[in-house]
């Protein structure tokens, strides 16, 4: 092992590294929970793997709720859009509509 830094493997030293990194993107994630635009992290993780995992759910989350409100907000521009145009147009209930032969 080669040793830097007051005498910690370098190895060591880029563990430290990767778990600094995936704490800073948790308190990242944790305030955007708190100003409300993506949703609560379940917990804590032990590894950086498991960090990064309960990270990634919330990400995924947040996107699946953004696209659910994305095709609820096309259905009603939609629905809007066909109201008003069924309104442009009379119903003609009872006229009988013949088309000639051919």
């Amino acid at each position: 092992m080669s040793k830097s830094r007051d005498g910690v493997s370098a190895e060591l030293l880029k563990y430290q590294d990767l778990v600094s990194g995936v704490r800073m993107i948790r308190r990242a994630i944790e305030k955007a929970s708190r100003a409300g635009l993506l949703p609560a992290i379940e917990r804590i993780g032990i590894t950086p793997l498991e960090e990064c995992e309960f990270i990634s759910r919330a990400l995924y989350s947040a996107v699946a709720r953004q696209k659910a409100l994305d095709v609820a907000d096309i259905a009603t521009e939609w629905n809007s859009a066909a109201v008003d145009d069924a309104a442009d147009h009379p119903l003609d209930i009872g006229t009988h509509h013949l088309t000639p032969p051919l």
